[in-house]
């Protein structure tokens, strides 16, 4: 490889904040000259991609930035996966084009993912205005994997990835999906990866939230329910078709249902949905969960998650809503996301 890590950026209306983002990228200790960033545009309608190009321009001399553009698609998964075909770095650290890197990132998870030889690494998470996980950056784990840790807390894309391994598995993003689109992705990874290494000690990828209006991001927009529940299939299937034994396979699911349970089921049913889209949402829950949950998954369940599921299979809305209000659910950023 040309480069020890690429840095894919799929960008859509990021001109506010786009330079900070490239700043961060390019002051990194590792040294410019052993990154390379690649833009990816989903057809923005500001000045980003001008940025961009200005500073392709201007570090020229390193011939290390590229831009690349398509029409708008509503998701950064096109734009991801053109990271993919073309990235040149040993590995890839997807990050989105409003947030920015701690100047000893890449150093720092570099060295570590080529220590242990991980397909995936995971640095810690600082939130600007918003929360981010935490649980799973408690404890030193530079040699991990899914069972053995919370990274399934952790399901977004905004991580450093081996490419050969990326390839290799065939793994991509689905455009089709509107939501959460990087859940089957990253699970896919974690499945197939003998290491995933950690780093706790240093915030490496600042997560940013803006209130100020500039930006509709491509990933917070309320799609409707049909195109909602998309990834819930998609990562379920995931996880039936992974290299995995049957009782793997059956944790690995339980695993991810209960983040479900937990989290992403009751953060929807916060959305501002009108009543007859709710109670859609609900049979469409319900339905997944009769297809996907087999008697040697439900066993594993207990506690909360237990009983919030069995209020989904007794298939009452009304009851449900009423456990929603009770329970105040109020889900955390801080544990999932």
């Amino acid at each position: 490889m040309r480069f020890k890590v690429t840095v894919g950026i799929p960008v859509y209306n990021d001109a506010p904040h786009i330079e900070k983002c490239l700043q961060s990228v390019i002051e990194q200790t590792i040294g410019f000259q052993n990154l390379e960033i690649i833009c990816v545009d989903d057809g923005s309608t500001d000045e980003a991609p001008q940025i961009i190009k200005k500073y392709k321009r201007n570090f020229r001399k390193y011939n290390n930035i590229s831009y690349y553009s398509h029409p708008h698609t509503g998701n950064p998964s096109l734009s991801r996966n053109t990271i993919i075909d073309y990235a040149q770095g040993e590995y890839i650290f997807f990050v989105d084009g409003d947030d920015f890197l701690g100047v000893e990132a890449i150093e720092k998870m570099y060295s570590q993912g080529v220590k242990n030889q991980a397909e995936i690494v995971i640095g810690k998470y600082k939130g600007v205005n918003r929360n981010v996980p935490v649980k799973m950056f408690e404890e030193k784990k530079e040699k991990t994997n899914f069972f053995d840790s919370h990274v399934v807390d952790s399901l977004n894309a905004l991580k450093m990835f081996k490419t050969s391994f990326i390839r290799e598995n065939n793994i991509r993003f689905n455009p089709n999906i509107f939501h959460a689109e990087d859940h089957p992705f990253t699970m896919k990874a974690y499945l197939h990866a003998k290491t995933i290494s950690i780093v706790n000690d240093y915030d490496c990828y600042y997560w940013t939230k803006y209130s100020d209006g500039t930006r509709t991001q491509l990933t917070k927009q309320l799609v409707p329910v049909d195109q909602f529940y998309a990834y819930f299939y998609e990562t379920l299937d995931v996880i039936n078709n992974a290299p995995l034994s049957e009782e793997l396979k059956n944790l690995a699911a339980y695993k991810y249902w209960r983040r479900l349970l937990l989290f992403d089921i009751p953060t929807e049913f916060r959305r501002p949905r009108n009543l007859i889209d709710r109670k859609y949402s609900f049979g469409i829950v319900k339905s997944i969960a009769l297809k996907y949950i087999t008697d040697n998954i439900y066993k594993h369940f207990e506690g909360k998650e237990k009983l919030t599921l069995d209020i989904i299979l007794e298939g009452s809305y009304r009851i449900f809503d009423e456990y929603m209000k009770w329970q105040k659910y109020i889900p955390s950023r801080t544990s999932q996301t």
